[in-house]
């Protein structure tokens, strides 16, 4: 008896177990199918505004037809502005023809022509000639000569009391009241002159002339031309067989660059140094026998 209640209380809790789940199934399976229905709804409404919105943008708004008339009206007279005016002709005028004048060789040429470099002029008086300083001719010499320029100048001036002094024709070193050397020009070779007596380098690779003795050079007699880099080499020792021979100490002076650029006559006038001379036929003799 018991056995049998027991089966039927069990069977019965069972049986409303099994309808209560069968319930909740199938309530959970309807909140799921409206979720789903609600979705799609949003989703085509979605689209449909999405597919709308374009249209209403593009859609240009109505302009009322009197505007319309006139912007017509202003792009017509835009365009007939545009358009090239016709240019009335005018009758050709007719120019007076130059007849060509012939110069007669006696007249003045107003304008002259710029300087050249060594340019020779004739005159009444004689031939016109320019005169350049020692400057003017360093300016003018290459840059080979320059170069052998600054290098001995360098090493005269790096003993103890030698200075330098630049006139119109040359560049005169001395240390107090004793002359060491002399630098000019001899047309376009660089020439140092020094104080020693040719008779000691007649037999050796030196070439030295002799000067006048009772002129400008009396105290720096000995003439020798750097005509090459061989004699500059050799014009450095001759330096230093006369530093040797005045007891000249050397300085620890701190080499410098006289490089100049180069200048035609015309500028080398305006600065002073250079000048217009006129030679006569005495003077060309003289000139040719000292180009100094």
């Amino acid at each position: 008896m018991l056995g049998f209640l027991s089966d039927t209380l069990f069977g019965q809790y069972v049986n409303s177990l099994s309808d209560v789940l069968f319930w909740f199934l199938f309530a959970q399976t309807l909140l799921m199918l409206a979720i789903t229905v609600c979705i799609a709804l949003v989703v085509k409404r979605n689209r449909s505004e999405q597919n709308q919105q374009p249209k209403t943008e593009t859609e240009p708004s109505p302009q009322p037809q009197a505007e319309q008339l006139a912007e017509r009206e202003e792009a017509q007279a835009q365009a007939a502005a545009a358009q090239p005016q016709p240019v009335e002709e005018q009758p050709p005028v007719e120019q007076p023809v130059e007849q060509p004048v012939e110069q007669q060789p006696d007249e003045e040429v107003a304008e002259q022509e710029p300087l050249q470099e060594d340019q020779e002029e004739s005159h009444e008086a004689g031939t016109l000639r320019y005169d350049r300083s020692f400057l003017a001719r360093l300016i003018q010499s290459d840059d080979n000569v320059k170069r052998r320029y600054t290098l001995l100048k360098n090493e005269l001036l790096s003993y103890k009391g030698v200075k330098s002094r630049i006139s119109w024709k040359r560049e005169t070193f001395k240390a107090g009241r004793r002359y060491v050397a002399r630098l000019a020009f001899r047309g376009k070779t660089l020439c140092i002159f020094l104080p020693l007596d040719i008779a000691d380098y007649a037999d050796g690779p030196y070439q030295l002339e002799q000067t006048d003795s009772a002129g400008t050079y009396k105290d720096t007699p000995a003439l020798y031309r750097l005509r090459n880099e061989k004699h500059f080499k050799l014009s450095l020792v001759l330096v230093n067989e006369t530093v040797k021979k005045l007891g000249l100490v050397r300085t620890s002076r701190v080499p410098e660059d006289y490089y100049m650029p180069y200048e035609g006559i015309v500028q080398l006038i305006e600065k002073g140094l250079a000048r217009r001379e006129i030679k006569s036929a005495e003077d060309e003799a003289i000139f040719s026998r000292d180009p100094e």
